[in-house]
C-alpha cells in the first residue's frame, strides 16, 4: 500500500501537506515535510512509515477536519472505474469541492502506472505548494476526453 491508497491516512496527510486548498494552510513545516515524505514513499517504505503516521494524526486531531468535508465514502473508491473516479472529480471540481476532487484524483493517480506521463503530471500539480488545482483539473479532463 502506498500513501495515495490508505483510506486511514489519505485525507490527513492531503491537509497536513497543504494539498486540499489554498485557504486552508498546511502543517508546519516538521508536519507538512512527512506528510510530503509519506506521499513520496513507495510500497516497500510506506509500511515503514505507517505507524508513526497513525501516531501523528492521533497527535495532531485538527487536521483530519476534512474527513468530515469529503463526501465520498474511501470504501466506495476501491469499486469504481477510472472512467468513475474522473467522473466524480470533475463534478466535485465544477462544484468547487476541493478536499473531494484532491481525493478522487489521488484515488485516481493510484491507478496508473507509476511511470505513465498521466501519473507524473498528476503528481507535480497535486505536490505543487498548495497543489495548482486548475492545472489538475485540466489533466483530468483530458484523461476523460481520451478515454471516450
Amino acid at each position: 500500500m502506498i500513501a495515495q491508497q490508505d483510506p486511514e491516512l489519505f485525507v490527513w496527510l492531503q491537509t497536513a501537506a497543504g494539498h486540499f486548498a489554498p485557504e486552508r494552510p498546511a502543517a508546519g513545516s516538521f508536519l507538512q515535510t512527512v506528510a510530503e515524505a509519506a506521499f513520496r514513499a513507495d510500497a516497500e517504505n510506506y509500511p515503514i512509515l505507517r505507524p508513526a503516521l497513525l501516531e501523528l494524526k492521533a497527535k495532531y486531531p485538527q487536521y483530519a477536519d476534512e474527513e468530515k468535508r469529503v463526501r465520498v465514502n474511501l470504501d466506495a473508491l476501491r469499486t469504481m472505474t477510472s472512467r468513475e473516479l474522473m467522473n466524480l472529480a470533475l463534478a466535485a471540481a465544477d462544484e468547487g469541492d476541493r478536499p473531494s476532487f484532491w481525493l478522487l484524483s489521488g484515488a485516481l493517480a493510484s491507478r496508473l502506472d507509476f511511470g505513465s506521463t498521466e501519473f507524473k503530471a498528476l503528481w507535480n500539480a497535486a505536490h505543487e505548494k498548495n497543489g495548482s488545482f486548475d492545472e489538475a483539473v485540466r489533466i483530468v479532463r483530458r484523461m476523460r476526453k481520451e478515454d471516450e
